[in-house]
């Protein structure tokens, strides 16, 4: 669909709580946007309809946003980084890609996770798209509490977390980089770390509605995500 962008999927489709269905073309999922051509940047926002980007990355893995063709255009961006707090207590000594990292996120980024989900909530915020570099593992938890929280299946959400595995190679590309070269672990998804993640949530918190709300996340804001994006 995309000349210069990997890993985008429309979010909508799964079925929700209550016999309802995850609306389509309202918010989607993405790797880095940073190399996007003048042509992707009218279909986001021509043919998609795209008003807001949630960037997820921290600060040092942003490219330059003067001139960019999408935010040039007027689509909004909301910088939510999940990175700072995560590297802040302690990344570096957590193995990546398992559930200890991902737990580690959902305990120390919860600020970025509270400002995503409210920006994404804010009439007229959508379409949207949220992101980090490859589209996996920090857009993986959010769209994961997104999905649980409409009542999408465990099944569910793991299959969109592994849809991302087909495009891993090409996001490298994009980039830059030699997937040849890459860590392999970066090309493949961790789906007993996504699935022992919200497994933690509902031990610790009951589910992902009451994780968010722990994060600062308004009943309002809650409210307004199951009214916009389950039909």
């Amino acid at each position: 669909m995309f000349e210069r962008v990997a890993n985008f999927r429309d979010l909508g489709g799964h079925r929700a709580g209550n016999g309802g269905r995850v609306r389509r073309r309202l918010l989607y999922r993405s790797a880095s946007l940073d190399w996007m051509t003048a042509a992707d940047a009218a279909l986001a926002r021509d043919e998609l309809g795209l008003r807001t980007v949630v960037d997820l990355r921290a600060a040092h893995e942003v490219g330059p946003l003067e001139g960019h063709p999408l935010f040039a255009s007027g689509v909004e961006r909301h910088h939510a980084p999940l990175s700072n707090r995560i590297i802040e207590a302690g990344w570096e000594c957590v193995p990546p890609y398992g559930v200890e990292s991902y737990v580690l996120s959902l305990q120390h980024a919860r600020p970025a996770i509270r400002g995503a989900l409210e920006r994404l909530a804010t009439p007229g915020a959508l379409p949207a798209v949220f992101h980090c570099a490859a589209g996996k593992d920090r857009t993986g938890i959010v769209a994961a509490l997104l999905l649980e929280l409409l009542g999408v299946s465990d099944a569910d959400i793991e299959q969109d977390y592994r849809a991302s595995k087909p495009h891993l190679a090409e996001v490298a590309r994009i980039a830059g980089r030699d997937p040849r070269t890459a860590d392999p672990a970066q090309l493949e998804v961790h789906p007993p770390a996504l699935l022992g993640t919200l497994a933690w949530v509902r031990e610790h918190f009951g589910g992902a509605e009451a994780y968010l709300l722990v994060a600062g996340v308004s009943e309002g804001a809650i409210e307004r995500l199951r009214e916009g994006l389950v039909e």
